[in-house]
């Protein structure tokens, strides 16, 4: 999508309902998937995946939060596929929450071993479909 075209669609969505721009949102970035009723499991996800690409940043200060997910993963995200595409979703959430953030809290993990494994932990969680 070039300039013009997203300019013309920012204005369009601008004049969207609150109702328009929430079924836009739930159908491009919701985490809904996610099965835990926990907000605290849902928070702990993003979290952890803003530490994670944060501490990667400073090696790689162009480093994407989908590639940090891909890395987890340890595959690539397939747009096409419902549940990559909540994962690209979430990576989007995540790139806007890390925009300026400069502390993220570790949740009481000691080492990158636990984050990760607690993040594979959360992404099980979600219905995969």
């Amino acid at each position: 999508m070039n300039k013009q075209q997203l300019d013309k669609f920012q204005s369009e969505f601008q004049n969207l309902s609150y109702e328009e721009k929430f079924s836009f949102y739930v159908r491009n970035f919701s985490t809904g998937a996610f099965s835990s009723g926990k907000l605290s499991n849902k928070l702990a996800l993003i979290s952890l995946i803003c530490l994670v690409t944060k501490k990667l940043r400073e090696k790689d200060g162009n480093l994407t939060v989908k590639v940090v997910i891909e890395k987890i993963l340890q595959r690539p995200l397939i747009v096409t596929e419902s549940f990559d595409s909540f994962l690209i979703g979430l990576s989007i959430i995540c790139e806007d929450f890390l925009y300026q953030t400069t502390e993220i809290d570790n949740l009481g993990f000691t080492d990158s071993k636990q984050i990760i494994a607690k993040i594979k932990e959360l992404l099980n969680e979600w219905f995969p479909f």
